[in-house]
């Protein structure tokens, strides 16, 4: 019985193009030499890993969809234990309810926020308009002076004189 199959494997951030397709063309010509059907390849962007995995700080994650029997499944499951190449890999039976071609999700998705993005670039460039403006010289008004009115003094106390 053939069933969905997710696997996902790192590899070496330090290979070039022509040898990430050979690893890739490696493990998908042993699903289809097997009896299996590649579904999918997604090959991601090199990234900075949460902790070392075999002495690599990065690497590249490379998802697989393919559909096959078990034995076949057990096969690569198999080979990405003794592979070189392979740093860390886990093979998964896919949800049938899942997308089984995930690149183009990912791929829509990477094309969306490109836009939003460039949008909000668009937004940002209407907004910032000069206006020019006039600062014209503080004007001084002056407050009239005001004479102070003399202080009244107290009367002084009653002198014994006038008693």
């Amino acid at each position: 019985m053939n069933v969905s199959y997710e696997a996902m494997f790192l590899i070496d951030s330090g290979l070039v193009d022509e040898q990430i397709k050979a690893v890739v063309e490696k493990f998908t010509g042993i699903i289809t030499k097997n009896g299996g059907e590649v579904v999918d390849v997604d090959v991601w962007e090199p990234r900075k890993l949460a902790y070392e995995v075999k002495g690599r700080e990065t690497g590249r994650f490379i998802l697989l969809n393919f559909i096959s029997s078990a034995d076949v499944k057990n096969e690569l499951d198999r080979i990405f234990g003794i592979a070189d190449e392979i740093l860390r890999s886990i093979i998964i039976r896919q949800d049938p309810r899942a997308d089984v071609r995930p690149s183009r999700a990912r791929a829509a998705e990477a094309e969306r926020r490109e836009r939003e993005a460039a949008a909000r670039a668009a937004n940002v460039a209407e907004a910032v308009v000069v206006v020019p403006v006039v600062v014209e010289a503080p004007v001084v008004v002056e407050a009239p002076v005001v004479a102070e009115a003399p202080v009244e003094s107290e009367p002084a106390e009653a002198s014994s004189e006038e008693a």
